[in-house]
């Protein structure tokens, strides 16, 4: 029979035989425990390592490139870069590596929780601090018979979820002193739970909020204890929670199977969704950005909700069946959605103001056999949680080009070098878009025919431009017959290959000069213009003059 591993999102035979003894386990209601669940620490079986001269040996800076590679039609924004700058090795128990299963953030330090494989048990948490690039372990702590699922830091204390090696509710929390940047082993405070394992822990006020899987009957839950005793204050019995958040007065808990996001306020459930596509093979961890949740499904990739329980949708993923490529973690940066599924990371965007699902642009591949087990953004600094990869850090920047201080250009070297129609039967010919008589007009064919829409016109620049601006005068006598409404606007260097249009955009019924300002300068020597639609809904495609504002390339 096969039991989940929450910390890695793959299905083993890890503990299962010890998990089924925990089934006995049963809170008998959903208020405060008569046993407060607190226990003799005994002969403590940890280590503490303060020494950052060894600890940081571990730490490898770098400088690489890390390549988007594409995926469908799609397209990350060519202004972000991303670049591999920092990687940590993993902490070793008998001279095993743990594997990296999760981060947590305080300001500027970052705490990563790591578990061990198979059946023996053993863990680490790490408490590392970021200035910039540059990343020092401060302290760790290593157990040698409990594996660690999720670590925080809050109040002079780095409280520790996970399993420990007992036969009866293996779910537990500990706590240590954190002072001055170190790790103190003298009073270690621990707590078991109901439940296989400790999922997640969140601070909320004097609590710490800690969520244990799985199966009501095992005594799973949400569980509120006591910061300074640990002392169970208050369990509310859940099927399978494996993660949990929260936004001011609200935690946010997701259950594994049945797929579901509980909200709670003061203690008390508020509402509750299920997830579409759950399943039970990921960690099941979520982003809650602004009123919108992004929540990891395992096999199904990444759903996208409503913080009121209204479906957004689901971000489709190429790979998705395989018990290799389980989605364990969703991290949100700007209009950019990162998602972790086996020893990937997808990229996700958000092509228009008005979508409401992002659409996978490319993928970050980390290595062979290093899964993905945990993602989240300090700053613009994208924190990996990579399995026996240990920890990566990778550096997202936009590059903003500077503003152009451009021109209006001289048509003198231009010229029109493909039109769809024109009419020469009325001297109505293309190339009169660039002959500065405002008088004289481009008019696609009406006398004999009337193509119908799209129409085009193709204009070499006669070199190389950086364009910021286009502009585009209507006929001016007679009536707007041809006055262009929608169009799109594209640059290239090469016309065999034009791309996707850099700006699409409408103009307006007026006899007046229109200015198109584009979002971002763009470059190239040939600019085609594709005319979609009339002011009037006719056929037709007619315009007087056409002028660029910019600047040489370089």
């Amino acid at each position: 029979m096969l039991e989940i591993d929450f910390n890695t999102g793959t299905m083993t035979t890890k503990k299962f035989t010890l998990y089924l003894s925990a089934l006995v386990f049963l809170f008998a209601s959903c208020n405060t425990s008569k046993d407060d669940g607190l226990v003799d620490k005994g002969d403590p079986t940890f280590t503490i390592s303060n020494d950052r001269s060894s600890l940081n040996a571990r730490v490898t800076n770098l400088n690489e490139p890390v390549p988007i590679l594409p995926i469908g039609n799609a397209r990350v924004d060519s202004d972000i870069t991303l670049t591999l700058v920092s990687e940590i090795a993993s902490p070793t128990i008998d001279g095993t590596p743990v594997m990296a299963a999760s981060i947590s953030e305080n300001g500027d330090k970052l705490v990563v929780s790591y578990n061990t494989a198979g059946d023996s048990y053993g863990g680490a948490a790490v408490i590392l601090e970021r200035d910039g690039s540059s990343l020092e372990i401060l302290s760790e702590v290593v157990f040698s018979d409990t594996d660690v699922s999720h670590a925080i830091l809050d109040n002079d204390k780095i409280f520790i979820g996970g399993a420990k090696d007992v036969s009866e509710n293996p779910a537990w929390v500990g706590a240590l002193g954190y002072i001055n940047d170190e790790i103190d082993g003298n009073n270690l405070i621990e707590v078991q739970l109901g439940g296989f394992v400790t999922t997640s822990l969140v601070s909320s006020g004097d609590l710490i909020l800690a969520t244990s899987g799985a199966g009501e009957d095992a005594g799973s839950g949400l569980f509120q204890l006591d910061q300074t005793s640990l002392a169970i204050q208050n369990q509310t019995i859940l099927a399978d929670p494996r993660w949990t958040e929260t936004i001011g007065e609200n935690i946010f808990v997701q259950n594994g199977m049945p797929g579901k996001i509980e909200i709670f306020e003061n203690g008390s459930s508020t509402n509750s969704f299920s997830i579409a596509n759950a399943d039970t093979e990921s960690k099941a961890t979520f982003d809650l950005v602004d009123e919108y949740i992004f929540a990891a499904t395992g096999r199904n990739g990444a759903e996208i909700y409503q913080s009121d329980g209204q479906f957004q949708g689901v971000i489709e993923l190429p790979e998705v069946n395989s018990i290799d490529f389980t989605t364990n973690a969703v991290a949100v940066y700007g209009d950019m959605v990162f998602i972790s599924n086996g020893t990937t990371i997808y990229v996700a965007t958000f092509e228009n103001d008005d979508d409401v699902i992002p659409t996978v642009a490319g993928s970050l591949e980390l290595g062979d056999f290093e899964s993905v087990n945990h993602i989240l953004f300090q700053d613009n600094y994208l924190i990996v949680a990579s399995g026996v990869g240990g920890v990566k850090v990778i550096e997202l920047n936009e590059e903003t080009t500077p503003p152009v201080e451009g021109e209006i250009l001289s048509r003198s070297n231009m010229s029109v070098i493909y039109f769809d129609s024109e009419e020469p039967k009325r001297d109505r010919y293309a190339s009169y878009v660039l002959d500065g008589d405002i008088n004289t007009f481009w008019h696609t064919q009406w006398v004999d025919a009337d193509p119908v829409y799209p129409h085009e016109l193709w204009i070499d620049l006669g070199k190389e431009y950086v364009l910021t601006e286009f502009r585009y005068t209507a006929r001016q006598w007679g009536n707007f017959n041809g006055t262009v409404k929608d169009f799109e606007l594209y640059v290239t260097n090469d016309t065999d290959d034009w791309g996707d249009a850099f700006h699409v955009g409408a103009l307006n019924k007026t006899r007046d000069e229109q200015t198109v300002l584009f979002d971002t300068p763009v470059q190239g020597r040939y600019f085609r213009f594709l005319c979609l639609s009339e002011v009037h809904g006719n056929p037709w495609t007619s315009c007087s003059e056409i002028n660029f504002v910019g600047v040489a390339a370089e």
